[in-house]
């Protein structure tokens, strides 16, 4: 290309092709003087080009959305009568960028790579030495192969490749113009035939976990700084930060920011790590002599690709302006590609259909009057994990319609070993470092991701190591959400009920039905709160702690932190000591029972203690532990509504075995208000109190402690087995999973324990 041009020329070009003319400047060793733009950056040089704040101002005056003013904005510079105003507009509030200065300084210019350009630039172009460097054209007539499917398409075109590096590079090697709905099987079956390739060389980062947290934050708090400190600094936070600088002028976060921002965002890409040696894609518009080029998907509508009239300037509209009309663009398309088809370094293919429709072969095949190879077989000596999935598939064939494959008898007797009709559904493990690197050599743990792992360890890598499961948030979720904010709150001075109830709902897109029930519950919460401050009138543990984060640092080869968050924490300094009682809120079904703990399971209230003895910070005594029922129903054979529902808020759990302590914190202890089943007896306590003593507290505070170090080995180790829990005939392991179609899990895989009863664990005297 290099004769084409000369000192102080500007090129026009594609990113590919100016790479392409730099590596011959460098390969001849040619000095040059000469400037390189792209299209667009010549559009935007030359015609004028937006300022970010014009988007902001579209929006807030004309109540646009993002993408609405964006197109306008797009389509700004070629002159359209109906944009106009909206120009002048943008002129007169110094919206617009212009480079007055470019345009005097244009004299020589060549385009290159642009074949498709319109009559509007051409124009332009006029005024200047230009050059235009063309695709050359040729007189070869290359074969077609064609597929009755995809994947037979995609198999062979593997197949090709991989005799072809017996003689080529793969760096020399392109696919071209892949249509999206190839990608995932290309990926796969090259994969099977060990063919590296660099598929996508950027990624969207607006699903990613950074993204979407700063995004939630930011929506919630209408803070910038909040929602960014809430995110780990990389690559995306850099990015975030990039789109953020951008409309640094917009003082507020009002919903036209945040609007833009998540538009921004779902546009914004990274590059990848590619890889060196690899197969790479390329575009049409810039092959080389020496490479090697694969087009798939060579059908109807795609090569040469068909346009509609749905832009925003109408055919019509196009015409009139110089621009290309749908149609001249599909001819120019068609023009560029026949020059395509006749060079010599072409592959060419087409499928019939796919998973999902059937397809037509390029009407340009019969109009060139190519030759067509339908279904050519494909050399079984590259890839022995494929020739093992085809014969899978050529005996389900064989198997079920009795139909016989040529290749069938072949492949059985070179594979005749293969599982078929069985599975291994076994966790492999993982790679530490790998490990790390997907956890950011951070990992969070708390009570119920700790008991995801004891119920079943390939249930806790799906759920908390690789985060699959969504959100959902429930009616029932709901209301213990709302039911839990109000109560966090009832400590804090001029606290109104209602108002804070009121507070909650407001802007939550409730249901008829449920917002029927919301309005409903308040009389109960109200009921809540008046029982509660009665049962706390009882007890000299005048302070109390509500939402109380608390952390522990659990870190070694990873930066671990145990955390979890206690509902209320009632307190009483008595100068040596700070006593503790520790009262977890439930809206729905409780078990207070502390048997199994030793397996890891039922451990809540065991995590509260092991939270509160050691990261409190200062020396404390447990007076008791305890679960809330806050929302109950009336048993069907009751007396008394109101007493029964009392009778239900009282505390269930367990209580330290020293009266004197008890007393503190329930002066109602003999026959006790707060506490369910504590009550004295002329022999002692009855045996329904559920007692322990600081030994037992103790053991439980060293067994949490032990099964937390035992989660974080196991993170370390990789050590992901399917393995549920049964005791008892139940299989608690596989209890509301969502995963249990993706396990597979087997009678095998099922671990069988024995019921263990608290008193065994920590001893006799506690119960």
């Amino acid at each position: 290309m290099l004769e084409h041009i000369n000192n102080n020329y500007l090129v026009i070009a594609p990113l590919e092709i100016k790479k392409q003319i730099l590596k011959e400047m460098s390969e001849k060793k040619a000095i040059l003087n000469i400037k390189f733009m792209t299209l667009k950056e010549f559009k935007d040089n030359y015609f004028g080009s937006y300022k970010p704040e014009a988007v902001y101002y579209l929006m807030k005056k004309y109540k646009f959305k993002y993408e609405i003013a964006l197109t306008y904005l797009n389509n700004l510079f070629y002159g359209y009568q109906l944009l106009k105003p909206y120009y002048e507009e943008l002129m007169n509030h110094d919206l617009i960028l212009k480079n007055d200065l470019f345009k005097k300084s244009l004299d020589n210019i060549v385009v290159i790579g642009y074949e498709d350009l319109d009559n509007y630039l051409k124009s332009v172009f006029a005024h200047y030495n230009v050059r235009y460097i063309l695709m050359p054209e040729e007189n070869y007539k290359p074969k077609v192969y064609a597929f009755d499917n995809q994947v037979d398409e995609i198999v062979y075109v593997a197949s090709s490749i991989s005799e072809k590096l017996k003689t080529v590079k793969i760096n020399d090697i392109y696919l071209i113009n892949v249509p999206e709905d190839y990608k995932d099987e290309i990926r796969r079956i090259f994969s099977l035939f060990n063919l590296p390739i660099n598929l996508d060389t950027n990624f969207n980062i607006y699903g990613t976990e950074s993204v979407q947290k700063f995004l939630e934050n930011l929506k919630q708090k209408r803070n910038i700084e909040y929602a960014l400190n809430k995110i780990e600094k990389n690559e995306i936070y850099n990015k975030i930060i990039e789109i953020l600088n951008k409309y640094a002028f917009i003082s507020d976060v009002d919903d036209i920011f945040i609007e833009i921002i998540i538009s921004e965002l779902k546009q914004a890409t990274l590059s990848k790590n590619l890889l060196k040696n690899a197969i790479n894609t390329a575009s049409i518009s810039c092959l080389e002599k020496g490479k090697y080029y694969y087009f798939l998907g060579f059908n109807q509508g795609w090569a040469p690709k068909a346009y509609r009239d749905d832009e925003f300037i109408k055919d019509l509209d196009r015409e009139k302006l110089g621009l290309l009309t749908s149609l001249e663009k599909y001819q120019i398309n068609k023009k560029i590609l026949i020059k395509l088809i006749h060079s010599n370094n072409l592959f060419i293919s087409y499928k019939l259909k796919d998973s999902y429709q059937t397809y037509y072969p390029s009407p340009l095949i019969e109009e060139l009057a190519l030759e067509v190879i339908k279904n050519p077989p494909v050399d079984l000596v590259y890839s022995n994990l494929y020739n093992r999935q085809k014969l899978a598939l050529l005996l389900d064939d064989f198997l079920k319609y009795n139909k016989v494959d040529n290749n069938l008898k072949l492949l059985l007797a070179t594979y005749p070993e293969i599982p078929y009709l069985t599975y291994d559904n076994s966790y492999n493990g993982i790679i530490f470092e790998d490990l790390a690197k997907f956890l950011h050599n951070k990992l969070s743990l708390s009570y119920s991701s700790m008991n995801n792992y004891f119920l079943c360890a390939f249930r806790f890598y799906i759920q908390n190591i690789l985060k699959l499961e969504p959100f959902e948030e429930s009616f029932a979720v709901f209301v213990g959400s709302l039911f839990h904010e109000c109560l966090s709150k009832m400590y804090d001075d001029n606290f109104d009920l209602k108002q804070t109830y009121e507070s909650y709902l407001e802007n939550k897109n409730l249901s008829e039905k449920e917002a029927f029930f919301a309005k409903k519950l308040y009389f109960d919460l109200e009921f809540i709160v008046k029982v509660i401050r009665k049962q706390e009138s009882y007890s000299k543990f005048d302070k109390t702690l509500t939402e109380k984060n608390i952390m522990v640092d659990k870190s070694g080869k990873l930066k671990v932190s145990f955390l979890g968050i206690v509902d209320k924490i009632k307190y009483l300094d008595d100068g040596n000591k700070v006593l503790l009682a520790i009262i977890d809120y439930k809206t729905g079904n409780i078990l207070t029972t502390l048997d199994n703990i030793d397996y890891g399971l039922n451990l809540q209230l065991p995590v509260y203690i092991y939270l509160a003895k050691n990261g409190m910070h200062k020396k404390v005594q447990i007076v008791g532990f305890y679960l809330q029922k806050i929302l109950n129903s009336v048993d069907m054979d009751s007396d008394n509504v109101q007493d029964n529902l009392v009778k239900k808020l009282r505390l269930e759990g367990y209580t330290i075995n020293n009266e004197d302590l008890i007393k503190k914190f329930d002066e109602t202890y003999e026959k006790s208000e707060v506490i369910k089943g504590m009550s004295l007896t002329k022999n002692g306590f009855s045996s329904f109190s559920k007692l322990i003593d600081n030994d037992g507290i103790e053991k439980i505070t060293n067994l949490v402690d032990n099964k937390i170090n035992e989660v974080i080995e196991a993170v370390i180790d990789g050590d992901f087995q399917i393995n549920p829990k049964r005791i008892d005939n139940k299989l608690l392991g596989c209890e509301h999973c969502k995963f249990k179609d993706i396990c597979f899990k087997k009678e095998d895989d099922i671990v069988n324990l024995e019921n263990k009863k608290f008193s065994e664990i920590v001893g006799d005297d506690n119960a």
